[in-house]
């Protein structure tokens, strides 16, 4: 039970951050010091999670001419199973990231003077990450029971 709370502490606070950051950068326009280079380098990897999930649903419904029938591997094909946890592993890398590294990376920006000019980078970074990874849950009911198991 103490776990669980405390899994739900982290998450809160992560969440709180991430907003926080966000707003901060809103209020104070500290995105408009940003080159389009530099928003495209922070937004990206946040696109791929979306685009990789979605291109590994299409794929799949494609190959099995529908919804995977039973939970895990058994059914698809090597290049499908490929996919799948090309897939898997991009979207755990990045939600572990997320989870675990940017908060290290925010406290950072914000207490070492020189680092505080990355603060936009990583609140864009994490935004963005944040929309695709809630963007991922508007999948089809049957591919998110699969990809979930």
């Amino acid at each position: 039970m103490e776990k669980v709370l405390l899994g739900q502490a982290w998450l809160l606070l992560l969440f709180i951050s991430l907003l926080g950051s966000v707003t901060w950068c809103i209020a104070t326009k500290a995105y408009t010091a940003l080159s389009r280079k530099s928003i495209f380098v922070c937004v990206i990897p946040g696109m791929l999670v979306s685009l990789s999930f979605y291109a590994l649903a299409m794929h799949m419904h494609s190959a099995l001419e529908g919804w995977p029938k039973a939970y895990g591997y058994g059914e698809l094909s090597p290049s499908l199973v490929r996919n799948a946890k090309g897939v898997s592993w991009y979207f755990g890398a990045m939600l572990l990231g997320l989870i675990f590294v940017w908060p290290v990376a925010l406290i950072l920006c914000s207490v070492v003077s020189r680092l505080r000019r990355f603060f936009p980078h990583l609140s864009l970074f994490a935004g963005s990450l944040a929309l695709n990874f809630t963007l991922t849950q508007l999948g089809p009911s049957e591919f998110l029971r699969w990809w979930w198991d």
